[in-house]
C-alpha cells in the first residue's frame, strides 16, 4: 500500500504551466488516487483543444461556495487552499485505484489573472462540449443538520452546499422512482392495479420524497449562473450528490413522467405536487435550452432573459457565463475581464442590436427595481431584480413577434456619442391619463382589468363612441378595453405559445364572454394618449411621455424627455408597450414624419 502523502507546511503561490495566449490551449487537472482522508493531490497539464488527438477529461460543473471557508490540497507539489465544496467534490470524485483527468476552473484558470481569464472563458464552450461528461456536484451531504447551517453561502445570502444525507436519499430515490414510471397511456385509464396496488407498478411517491426534491432543489447549484452552460454544452452529464449519482437523462425522464402524472392523486398525493414547483421549472428550463441547443434553435437573447433570475458574483458573468450557448455568427461577443460591468452590458446591447432576428427586441425587458443611474436607460442591467419569473420573461420575447407595429421599416440606427443611442422611428402620440388606480394587482385577470379600466374610462370619453383607430377600426371604446387588456392575445389551447386575439375569435375559437385561456397582459399600467387610442405601457411611465413606433420595431416604446439635456429628440427609455389598433402597421401609413431619436 503507498504511504499516504503528506501536506507541505507552508502555503506558496502555485506556478500554473503556462498558456499560449494566441492558441486553443487550457490545463487539464490530473486528480491523484486516493483513499478516505488521504490528502486531495493534483497536479496541471497543458492541453491543446485543437490537437489532432482531442485530450479527455471530465468537466465539474458546482458552485464555489463560501470563499473564507477553505480547504488545503496539494497542486503541482505546493499547498493551495480552495473552497470547502470543492474540496468535497475532490474527495468524493476521487478514484481509489487509479488517476483521473478533470477540468476544474478554480485550479485549471489562475484567477488572479483578467487576461488568462478571459481568454479561457472564450473558450468555455469548446471545454465543456468536448468533455467526455459534465459532472455536476450539486453539493455534498451529512448527518449533522447543523453543518448544513453552517454551509449557507452568506456572502450571496444563496442556499448552502450541504444537504441532510436522509433528504439526498429521499430526494434521488424520488426521481429514479418518476424516471421509471410508465408514462400515462391516453387511450387507456392512467392507473392499471397490480398485484401491489401500485400506480402501473410504480412506488407511490411520498412526501418524504418530494420534501428530499425540495431540499435539494435549494442547494446553490440551480441558483448560478456559470452551472446553466455546464450542464447544457457536455453530451452526457452525471448528477451528483455526496456518494450518490444520477444521469441527467434520469433527471429529465421524471420532468416529463412528473407533468404527466400531475393529476393523478394516487401518484403524488394530495399534497405534494406543490413542493416540485421549482425542480419542474428549473429542469425544464435547462432541458428545453439543451434541445433547443443540439439543433442550433437557441438564441443568445432568449438565454440570457430566461436565465436572467440566476446570481453571479461578478455582474460581468450574467453576460459572460452565457457567451457559450448562443450562435457564434449572430453574437459575437468576447469575454474582457478588464471591462466595467457597465461597458460589458452597453456592448452586448450594442451587439445584440446588430444581429438582423434581435433588433429592437433586445431593449423589452420586464420592469428594473434598481436600473443603475450610470447605466444608459436603453441598456438592460442585467443585475438588477425585476418582479418577473424565468418563464416571465422568455414569453415576453415570445409574444414580440405577434405583432409589426413599425410595418415594414427597418431599424435604422444613426452615429451618436459613447452610451447613447440614435435610432430612426415615428411620433405617435402623448400619454395624458392612466386607467389603473393606485395599488392595482398587476397579476390581476384581464377581466378583472377590464372593469376597473371600464370606470375609469367613463370620466373622459363614451364607452359607445367609436374607437379612434387609425385606419378605422369599427368598433367602440368597451371592445378596445377588452382587446387591450388582453394586448390582442390569446394562449392557444392544447397548443403552444399565442395566437392575435381578434384571428382566434374569427376562426370561431373565442367569444365576447371571457374565457380561462384569456392572457392578461405584463405590460402592467393601462393609459389614455391625447389622441384617445389606449395602450399598456411600463409601470414607471408618466403623464406627457411619448409612444414612439421605432423603424424595425414590432412594438410601440414609451420615452421621456430627458431632464437637463439641450439636444433636440433626446429621451430616456421607458420600456414597450401595446398600443390598440397600431400593432400592425397601421399608424405607418405615410402620414406621419420620421425622424432621429436620440436615448440616452
Amino acid at each position: 500500500m503507498a504511504h499516504p502523502t503528506q501536506l507541505p507546511s507552508i502555503e506558496t503561490d502555485v506556478e500554473r504551466p503556462k498558456l499560449n495566449p494566441n492558441a486553443s490551449e487550457i490545463r487539464i487537472l490530473t486528480l491523484r488516487h486516493g483513499h478516505d482522508d488521504d490528502p486531495i493531490t493534483c497536479d496541471l497539464q497543458v492541453a491543446q483543444l485543437d490537437s489532432s488527438i482531442k485530450p479527455t477529461y471530465d468537466a465539474l460543473s458546482y458552485v464555489w461556495g463560501d470563499p473564507t471557508i477553505r480547504s488545503p490540497v496539494i497542486l503541482d507539489g505546493r499547498l493551495h487552499q480552495v473552497t470547502v465544496n470543492l474540496a468535497a467534490a475532490l474527495r468524493r470524485l476521487r478514484f481509489p485505484a487509479q488517476d483521473r483527468r478533470l477540468w476544474v476552473d478554480a485550479l485549471c484558470i489562475d484567477q488572479k489573472n483578467d487576461a488568462e481569464k478571459s481568454h479561457q472563458v472564450n473558450l468555455m464552450s469548446r471545454i465543456y462540449s468536448n468533455a467526455q461528461k459534465g459532472l455536476v456536484w450539486l453539493g455534498d451531504y451529512t448527518e449533522d443538520s447543523s453543518e448544513c447551517s453552517e454551509q449557507q453561502d452568506s456572502r450571496l445570502g444563496q442556499p448552502g452546499v450541504v444537504i441532510k444525507q436522509e433528504e439526498a436519499f429521499h430526494a434521488f430515490e424520488c426521481i429514479q422512482i418518476l424516471a421509471n414510471a410508465r408514462r400515462p397511456d391516453i387511450h387507456r385509464p392512467v392507473v392499471e392495479e397490480n398485484n401491489t396496488g401500485d400506480p402501473g407498478g410504480i412506488q407511490q411517491v411520498t412526501t418524504k420524497h418530494v420534501m428530499g426534491v425540495a431540499a435539494l432543489m435549494r442547494l446553490s447549484w440551480w441558483e448560478r449562473i456559470w452551472t446553466v452552460q455546464e450542464v447544457i454544452l457536455p453530451r452526457r452529464v452525471t448528477v451528483i450528490c455526496g456518494a450518490m449519482q444520477l444521469d441527467w437523462k434520469s433527471v429529465e425522464r421524471a420532468l416529463f413522467n412528473m407533468h404527466d402524472y400531475r393529476d393523478d392523486d394516487r401518484f403524488f398525493g394530495p399534497d405534494t405536487f406543490d413542493f416540485v414547483t421549482t425542480f419542474l421549472t428549473q429542469v425544464f428550463a435547462i432541458s428545453s435550452t439543451r434541445i433547443f441547443h443540439d439543433d442550433n434553435r437557441v438564441s443568445i437573447l432568449e438565454v440570457l432573459a430566461g436565465f436572467r433570475p440566476r446570481v453571479a458574483s461578478d455582474n460581468r458573468d450574467k453576460i459572460y457565463a452565457l457567451l457559450g450557448l448562443g450562435y457564434i455568427e449572430e453574437f459575437r461577443l468576447i469575454a474582457d475581464y478588464s471591462l466595467d460591468w457597465r461597458e460589458v452590458y452597453q456592448r452586448a446591447t450594442e451587439t445584440l442590436l446588430k444581429v438582423p432576428a434581435i433588433g429592437l427586441k433586445c431593449l423589452i425587458r420586464q420592469h428594473e427595481f434598481d436600473h443603475d443611474p450610470d447605466l444608459p436607460s436603453w441598456v438592460p442591467d442585467w443585475r438588477a431584480q425585476t418582479e418577473s419569473t424565468q418563464f416571465d420573461e422568455t414569453l415576453l420575447l415570445d409574444k414580440y413577434h405577434m405583432f409589426k407595429a413599425a410595418a415594414r421599416t427597418r431599424l435604422t440606427v444613426g452615429p451618436s456619442p459613447d452610451g447613447e443611442l440614435r435610432l430612426m422611428g415615428t411620433s405617435l402620440d402623448e400619454i395624458v391619463l392612466f386607467l389603473a388606480a393606485e395599488g392595482t394587482d398587476p397579476r390581476a385577470s384581464a377581466q378583472a382589468i377590464e372593469r376597473s379600466w371600464l370606470d375609469k374610462l367613463r370620466e373622459s370619453v363614451d364607452l359607445a363612441d367609436t374607437y379612434p383607430h387609425p385606419q378605422g377600426g369599427g368598433y367602440n371604446y368597451t371592445e378596445a378595453c377588452f382587446r387591450t387588456a388582453r394586448s390582442d392575445l390569446v394562449i392557444v389551447p392544447f397548443g403552444s405559445g399565442y395566437q392575435r386575439l381578434h384571428i382566434w375569435a374569427s376562426l370561431g375559437g373565442i367569444t365576447r364572454s371571457p374565457r380561462p385561456h384569456l392572457l392578461g397582459t405584463d405590460f402592467r399600467k393601462p393609459f389614455l394618449t391625447k389622441s384617445g387610442l389606449l395602450g399598456m405601457g411600463p409601470r414607471d411611465a408618466q403623464p406627457g411621455d411619448r409612444v414612439y413606433i421605432l423603424h424595425g420595431g414590432n412594438i410601440p416604446f414609451v420615452l421621456r424627455r430627458a431632464p437637463q439635456n439641450t439636444a433636440s429628440n433626446c429621451f430616456t427609455y421607458v420600456g414597450h408597450a401595446y398600443v390598440d389598433g397600431v400593432m400592425d402597421g397601421e399608424a405607418m401609413d405615410g402620414s406621419r414624419d420620421s425622424e432621429w431619436v436620440n436615448l440616452v
